[in-house]
């Protein structure tokens, strides 16, 4: 299948980006030795997530990376658009399972996706332009389907929320699909009043479990199973009562240099095809 024409144009001013945001759920919580613990940790998974996908000279060759705190703000060259969409939430939800098995450190990660022009600011002060794909990336990962998805799943089940743009839906899974199809994401409505952000997005979630199974993935749920604002005490704090446990390693994501058959590693270390 020919790969859609990306109609935004590069200039001199500008450039095609793709932004990646990436929340840690219930980071606030956290004493400040959890934050520096999850904050190494949710940083290694994300690069053995690109590495083990096959694509660690993207993440070598991010062209931003912005510390948003409970997060961070990564951009990339536009051609990799489609292979991160297709690999990197399946590795990334492995590689943070595997990281509560080993060590009891539950990590749940909410990821935006966009993409579009960013401009180029001859200013030493700034290192990328807040344009919209960046904005919509964050807001996309902040976004209550994304919030919600977490909310009500198993939190040593799914790790991973994924809210993509229009736009990248139109550029990868609809128009030129790899390995995930339209059909494993839901179309939702995010509307952010008080930051003047409204948006159509699709929702994915790699692991379904809990509500999500009961329910669906666009819900409703029940009430009574509302995200709590206290703190979890079993969410990115090691686990007391139970005993990490070794996964085997895992090799990478095998594909036809990701423009075919492509491998996904599960999230038992297996290579699913």
């Amino acid at each position: 299948m020919s790969k859609p024409t990306i109609h935004w144009r590069s200039s001199p001013e500008s450039r095609n980006l793709v932004a990646m945001a990436l929340d840690v759920r219930r980071f606030s919580s956290l004493t400040d030795p959890e934050r520096n613990r999850v904050a190494v940790a949710f940083r290694d998974a994300t690069a053995e997530a690109f590495t083990r996908s096959g694509l660690a000279e993207a993440w070598h060759r991010r062209v931003f990376e912005q510390n948003a705190g409970d997060g961070i703000v990564t951009g990339f060259h536009e051609e990799h658009l489609g292979a991160i969409v297709d690999r990197i939430p399946a590795a990334l939800q492995s590689g943070l399972r595997e990281l509560h098995q080993r060590s009891g450190l539950n990590v749940r990660m909410r990821m935006g996706l966009a993409i579009g022009p960013v401009s180029n600011i001859d200013d030493p002060r700034i290192d990328i332009a807040p344009n919209e794909p960046i904005i919509t990336a964050c807001r996309l990962a902040d976004s209550a389907p994304a919030r919600t998805a977490l909310a009500h799943s198993d939190a040593a089940v799914t790790f991973l929320s994924v809210a993509l743009s229009p736009e990248a839906v139109t550029f990868t899974v609809r128009s030129n699909p790899l390995w995930l199809r339209e059909s494993e994401f839901v179309k939702v409505r995010i509307e952010m009043a008080d930051k003047g952000f409204h948006t159509d997005a699709h929702l994915h979630v790699p692991t379904l479990s809990g509500d999500l199974l009961k329910f669906g993935l666009a819900g409703p749920y029940p009430p009574e199973a509302a995200e709590s604002e206290g703190p979890a005490r079993s969410e990115a704090r090691p686990a007391d009562s139970e005993p990490a446990r070794q996964l085997p390693h895992v090799t990478g994501v095998i594909g036809d240099n990701g423009n075919s058959k492509i491998g996904i590693i599960g999230d038992h270390g297996r290579v699913q095809m």
